[in-house]
């Protein structure tokens, strides 16, 4: 039973290891570039830097788990996880706009929508199709047809162990990366706040993580059949 329980994270970590190693080094990349931020924001010794680096560790921790859920293959469930790395970066994006809302922030932070509106987010079709499918219990068809055998074609049998798919991996690793690279760049943003310094050689390296990224899943996708 255990080993059936692993054998999807088992499949795509021997892929991602044979045939895409770019794409997870760029991953490990972009993690290593958050968590410095995370630690430089709390060493920075402020308010703004103090929740800052709590709300990026959060982003962090979100990204991992969700990074775990596409290598069980379980990427459909993990919009629970999904919707709120999106509100993570929406609410440090929001405080950069206006550090001093991070006085009002913690006992009284406004709704999601509130702070997604305010800013202008670009993760509504996002998180429209999240809302509709994924981060709650639905009952559609994209929401559960992973929960049928696709050789069930005349009889429909359960489909309880998910079965690892290179294609599919590869597209939910490119949108979970994308994000992962808006909340690198948010990090950056707050720690040249919270320092009142310069911090362009930090941006350029979360930009060049992003194009190396990229190019690698692009890589990948094409090799797969994408």
């Amino acid at each position: 039973m255990m080993d059936e329980l692993w054998k999807s994270r088992n499949d795509a970590h021997e892929f991602l290891q044979e045939r895409a190693l770019s794409v997870v080094r760029a991953f490990e990349d972009c993690f290593v570039l958050v968590d410095e931020c995370a630690i430089q924001l709390l060493a920075a010794d402020s308010h703004f830097s103090l929740v800052t680096s709590l709300i990026v560790v959060k982003g962090r921790n979100l990204t991992h788990g969700l990074f775990s859920l596409c290598l069980d293959s379980l990427a459909q469930e993990g919009g629970a996880l999904f919707r709120p790395l999106l509100e993570v970066v929406e609410l440090l994006e929001y405080l950069i706009q206006d550090p001093y809302r991070v006085e009002s922030i913690v006992d009284s932070k406004p709704k999601a929508g509130e702070i997604a509106r305010s800013i202008g987010s670009e993760f509504k079709r996002i998180r429209d199709h999240l809302n509709q499918e994924a981060s709650h219990a639905s009952l559609g068809v994209h929401a559960l047809r992973h929960c049928v055998s696709r050789n069930s074609a005349e009889s429909p049998e359960l489909q309880l162990q998910q079965v690892f798919m290179p294609a599919v991996l590869l597209v939910n690793l490119t949108t979970l990366f994308s994000v992962m690279c808006f909340l690198a760049e948010e990090a950056v943003s707050c720690l040249a706040i919270a320092t009142g310094q310069d911090q362009s050689v930090l941006s350029n390296r979360a930009g060049d993580i992003f194009n190396a990224g990229m190019a690698a899943l692009d890589e990948a996708q094409s090799e797969v059949g994408l």
